[in-house]
């Protein structure tokens, strides 16, 4: 147990050790038992079964009555599409129609940490951005998306940036860095190439 932690933390350092051995156990495969899991992190099983019980809840991980807790099969993950109405071409996301905002909930200068690290292809030393942030449709809560970030590429931006402005925009800016995505619709056999 680490001291003086919140539950917030707590919770974040577990959500972290799990989806470590998710990566390095792979589909199919158990993970350690609560026992184990509780003595290595320094916590309750209470706390260790949340957090197992909201990877559970999203397709991370699979519990099997009297066999344990697996790693989830990879499921089809949504990607950028085609624009949404009023969004710029090539950045809308999963073809829902409305209005996008968002509110940043969280904003962090923290290390890479190994996985995040290998992800970036940087140093799990190398200082980056963990934001997580609410997205909404016409006010209507869509999602909670978590972005890292090395923060060289970001010098600057602010929480606040992120409310006003779409991330791919932002990142253009500040790095110069901009996201094409190929428009990938399939060509109707009737139509003459």
């Amino acid at each position: 147990m680490v001291s003086g932690e919140s539950r917030w933390e707590k919770r974040e350092r577990i959500r972290t050790h799990l989806l470590d051995l998710v990566e390095e156990t792979g589909p199919g495969r158990p993970l350690p038992g609560e026992r184990q899991l509780c003595e290595e992190l320094g916590v309750s099983r209470p706390t260790l079964r949340a957090v197992v019980d909201d990877f559970v809840r999203d397709g991370l991980l699979v519990r099997e009555h009297g066999r344990g807790v697996f790693v989830a099969r990879a499921k089809v993950a949504q990607h950028l599409s085609g624009a949404a109405p009023g969004q710029a071409r090539g950045l809308g996301v999963g073809g829902v129609d409305g209005t996008w905002a968002s509110r940043t909930l969280d904003f962090k200068t923290v290390a890479a940490g190994p996985r995040i690290g290998r992800r970036l292809g940087i140093a799990p030393s190398e200082q980056i951005l963990r934001i997580i942030r609410l997205r909404t449709v016409d006010g209507d809560p869509m999602c909670v998306e978590t972005l890292h970030v090395p923060h060289a590429l970001v010098p600057g931006l602010t929480a606040r940036d992120l409310e006003t402005d779409s991330f791919y925009r932002l990142l253009s800016a500040h790095a110069r860095i901009s996201i094409h995505i190929p428009d990938r619709r399939p060509t109707p056999p009737w139509t003459a190439q």
